[in-house]
C-alpha cells in the first residue's frame, strides 16, 4: 500500500490521504494528465492561419476552405452516435489514443499535397478524431472519480479540464500567426503535430478506469429515438434548444469569415491570432459575469437578449465600416457575446434534463447542431466571393429576428 500526499492541484487543500491501492494511485493521476491532454490537443496552431494554408500552398480560395468546413461538419453529424458506441465498447484510453493517432494521420494527409480531394479526405479524418475526443476525456474522468468513490468533486475537475482547453487555445492562436509569418502556414500545419504527439503520449498512460457493461449497438439507437421523442414534447427544452442553436450557427461563421475580411486588407498574418485570442479573452469574461448582468437587469434572460442584440450590430459594422479598428473590435464583441451565450443556455437545460437522459438528449442537440453549421457553412462558401457583405446584413436581421421572438421566458431559466 501507498501513502501520499494529495496536493492541491486537484482543487483541495493539501492533506493525507488514507492509504490507497497502486490502481486508485493511477487513477488520481488521470486528472492531472486529463488536464494536460486537454491543454496539448487544444493547440491548434493553423486556426488563424487556415486561410493562407488554402490560398498560399493549393491556390484555393476562401471558397473552397468553407465547403471543406461544411464537409467536416456533415461527417460530424454523421458520426455523432456512432462515436459514442466505440468509446463505450473499446473503453476510454483506447479511443483517445486512436484519436490522436488519426489526427496526426490528418494533418500528415493536408500537408501531403495541393489538392481540394485530399483537403477533403484529410477533413474526413479530422472530424471522426473529433467524435472520438468528444466527451471521451470527460467519461474518464468521471469514471475515475467514481471508482475512487470522489464524484463530488466532478464540477472543479471539469471546470479545469475547461480552463486547460481555453488556455491551450489562447497560446495557440497568436503563436500560430507568429510562427506562420516566418515559418509558412504549411510548416505551421506540419508542426501542428508536435501536440499531438504529446497528447498520444499522454493518452497511452491513462489508467482505464471500470465502467458499467456496454449497452449494444441496436439498444443504442432505440434509447436514442426515444429520448429525441421526449425532447420533441418538452416546450421548454424546445425553446432553449432554438435559443442556443439558431443564434449559434449564425455566429460559428465568423471562425472564418473573419479570416477573409481580414485578409482584404494586407494584414500580416501574425496578427490573425491575436484578434481570435482576443475574442476568446472577452468569453472568458463574459462567462464568468453573467451574475452581474443578472443583477443590474433584474433578470437572468437580459444577458440573452442583450447579447443577442450585440450580435446582430456586430454584424452591421463588419457590413457597413471599412475601418481595421472598427472591424477587429466588431469582430472581438460579437464573437464573444455570441460564443459566450453557449454555456449559459446548456446550463438553463440541464436543470430541465432529467440526468438518466442528459447525454442522449444532449447528443440530439449537437446532431441538428452540425447539420445546420453544415448547410449554412456551404451557403457561405456559395456566396462568399461576391456577396460577403449582403450576407453580413442578413446574419444581423437574422439575429435581431431570433432574439427577439425568442420564446424562452424568465421562468425557463433556473439557477
Amino acid at each position: 500500500m501507498i501513502r501520499i500526499k494529495y496536493k492541491s492541484s486537484y482543487h483541495i487543500s493539501v492533506m493525507h490521504l488514507p492509504y490507497l491501492s497502486r490502481d486508485k494511485v493511477k487513477l488520481y493521476a488521470n486528472f492531472w494528465k486529463l488536464y494536460l491532454f486537454r491543454f496539448f490537443i487544444n493547440l491548434y496552431l493553423i486556426g488563424p492561419v487556415f486561410l493562407a494554408f488554402y490560398q498560399d500552398f493549393a491556390g484555393l480560395s476562401f471558397k473552397y476552405m468553407m465547403f471543406a468546413q461544411a464537409w467536416y461538419m456533415l461527417w460530424i453529424f454523421l458520426l455523432e452516435i456512432p462515436s459514442g458506441i466505440v468509446a463505450d465498447s473499446f473503453g476510454r484510453k483506447k479511443t483517445l489514443i486512436l484519436a490522436t493517432i488519426l489526427n496526426c494521420v490528418a494533418i500528415f494527409v493536408y500537408s501531403l499535397y495541393p489538392n481540394f480531394y485530399i483537403f477533403l479526405v484529410a477533413e474526413f479524418l479530422w472530424a471522426v478524431s473529433f467524435v472520438l475526443f468528444s466527451g471521451t476525456d470527460d467519461a474518464l474522468a468521471y469514471d475515475s472519480l467514481k471508482q475512487i468513490g470522489d464524484t463530488h468533486r466532478s464540477v472543479k475537475v471539469f471546470s479545469k479540464m475547461e480552463s486547460f482547453a481555453y488556455f491551450g487555445i489562447l497560446i495557440a492562436t497568436p503563436l500560430g500567426g507568429i510562427l506562420a509569418d516566418s515559418l509558412g502556414p504549411r510548416m505551421i500545419m506540419m508542426v501542428m503535430t508536435i501536440p499531438y504527439v504529446f497528447a498520444f503520449l499522454i493518452a497511452i498512460s491513462l489508467k482505464e478506469a471500470k465502467v458499467e457493461e456496454p449497452i449494444g449497438w441496436r439498444y443504442y439507437f432505440h434509447n436514442f429515438k426515444y429520448e429525441f421523442r421526449l425532447f420533441k414534447a418538452n416546450k421548454i427544452l424546445l425553446a432553449l434548444a432554438f435559443d442556443l442553436i439558431f443564434l449559434y450557427i449564425l455566429v460559428y461563421p465568423m471562425i472564418w469569415l473573419y479570416l477573409d475580411i481580414l485578409s482584404k486588407y494586407n494584414l500580416s498574418i501574425s496578427y490573425l491570432g491575436f484578434v481570435y485570442a482576443g475574442w476568446v479573452v472577452l468569453s472568458i469574461i463574459l462567462m464568468n459575469s453573467f451574475d452581474i448582468f443578472e443583477s443590474i437587469f433584474k433578470s437572468k434572460r437580459a444577458f440573452l437578449t442583450i447579447s443577442g442584440i450585440i450580435v446582430a450590430v456586430m454584424f452591421f459594422l463588419l457590413a457597413f465600416f471599412k475601418s481595421l479598428p472598427i472591424l477587429i473590435i466588431a469582430l472581438i464583441i460579437g464573437c464573444a457575446f455570441g460564443f459566450s451565450r453557449r454555456p449559459l443556455l446548456i446550463n438553463y437545460m440541464n436543470k430541465h434534463i432529467p440526468s438518466h437522459k442528459r447525454a442522449t438528449l444532449l447528443s440530439s442537440i449537437s446532431m441538428i447542431e452540425n447539420f445546420f453549421l453544415s448547410f449554412i457553412t456551404s451557403l457561405i462558401g456559395i456566396f462568399s466571393e461576391n456577396w460577403v457583405y449582403p450576407m453580413l446584413i442578413i446574419l444581423g436581421f437574422l439575429a435581431i429576428i431570433f432574439t427577439l421572438f425568442s420564446s424562452v421566458k424568465e421562468d425557463h431559466l433556473i439557477d
